[in-house]
């Protein structure tokens, strides 16, 4: 059977990303402003998610300007729930490469 890779891996392409800094006091704010820009312009954009991270990540205390930036200053919550289905993965990965 082929490995099925769980949708977390695209965290950029899903809701994961604002997700796993759900806990942020700010993130209802950058939801709601991107939400309300998304309505209000004529070309919204394209990638909601991903406009959604990035406004989180520019509202940190050091501006970082990548998802992966921000992992290495510990702006996204490794420990969320959010994970669970990536970690699972990983660790049948582990297990199925070391048969190999």
């Amino acid at each position: 059977d082929p490995i099925k890779v769980p949708h977390i891996l695209y965290l950029i392409q899903s809701k994961s990303a604002i997700m796993l800094a759900k806990d942020h006091h700010a993130c209802d704010c950058v939801e709601r402003f991107i939400d309300d820009c998304a309505k209000a312009l004529t070309q919204p954009p394209k990638n909601i998610p991903k406009a959604k991270a990035q406004a989180y990540l520019a509202i940190m205390p050091d501006i970082v300007n990548s998802v992966g930036v921000g992992a290495a200053a510990g702006y996204w919550n490794f420990a969320s729930d959010e994970l669970d289905d990536l970690r699972g993965f990983l660790g049948n990965l582990k297990v199925e490469m070391s048969t190999l």
